[in-house]
């Protein structure tokens, strides 16, 4: 278990300083938040109820981040904001299909298997026909011979 501290709060201080002064103090924090850090930052423009802040510590909140080695390339540039994350990662592919397979792994209780192939594939079709209605993803799902058919594997049997 890690605890997370950050150093004491300063009204000099950003959020942003106090995180990087903080895992400055603490190299075991370095490699998570190295990979966190940049999809978190966006999100300095909100405060903790989630409205916009017009004030960090004396300046204006700073949301900018670079990606970098993201799982699809054309994710990695810099960003200006939360907005502007959330952007990116709604025009993505790769994002899409992530949230399909997830879906998928929430409604059918299971990891997919290559023979979900073609349920993976309706699910993704209907979304996309449908301009990203999840119920038209899922109805794809319910009709498909995966959920239809279900069957225990042999370490669920009784």
């Amino acid at each position: 278990m890690v605890e997370a501290k950050l150093v004491p709060s300063a009204p000099e201080k950003s959020a942003r300083d106090r995180i990087a002064e903080s895992i400055e103090s603490n190299n075991e924090c370095l490699g998570c938040h190295q990979l966190m850090n940049p999809l978190g930052y966006p999100f300095e423009i909100y405060n903790h109820a989630g409205f916009l802040r017009a004030d960090d510590h004396g300046s204006a909140p700073d949301g900018s981040a670079m990606l970098e080695n993201m799982p699809d390339p054309a994710l990695d540039g810099p960003v200006g904001n939360a907005v502007e994350l959330v952007e990116r990662l709604a025009g993505s592919e790769h994002v899409e299909r992530c949230f399909i397979r997830h879906a998928f792994r929430h409604f059918m209780g299971r990891n997919e298997t290559r023979a979900d192939a073609c349920a993976l594939s309706a699910m993704e079709q209907a979304y996309r026909d449908s301009g990203g209605s999840f119920l038209a993803m899922l109805e794809a799902l319910a009709t498909s011979d995966a959920f239809l058919y279900r069957h225990d594997s042999p370490e669920e049997a009784p």
